[in-house]
């Protein structure tokens, strides 16, 4: 891709006055305050010690979603990759809180 496909697709991430810093904190924040209004304490350690699969998981999409970053900062990103990252990330820690929610009788509604 060249210099000016690249300058023109980031160009195109921009949005309102924000920075793509701006714009991927506020995906990443909002899908962490939906984990965040649910979350239950101690869910991280059940799953790391009774689910390793899922912890794993969960780390390899923290990983992605470093990766994507990185890669929309170098220009050859894509903002639907990233979106679709979060989104993966989102839906393994709620999975998780599920979980133990089921496992130690909690109420509440955790999509």
């Amino acid at each position: 891709m060249s210099y000016l496909a690249r300058a023109l697709k980031v160009q195109a991430y921009l949005h309102r006055g924000k920075n793509l810093t701006e714009i991927f904190r506020g995906i990443f924040e909002k899908a962490d305050a939906e984990v965040g209004a649910c979350y239950i304490p101690g869910t991280i350690a059940l799953i790391q010690e009774e689910h390793p699969k899922l912890w794993a998981e969960i780390q390899e999409a923290e990983d992605r979603i470093n990766f994507e970053w990185l890669r929309v900062k170098e220009g050859i990103g894509d903002m639907r990759n990233f979106e679709e990252a979060v989104g993966k990330w989102k839906r393994l820690h709620l999975r998780a809180i599920r979980f133990l929610s089921l496992m130690e009788g909690h109420t509440g509604s955790h999509s």
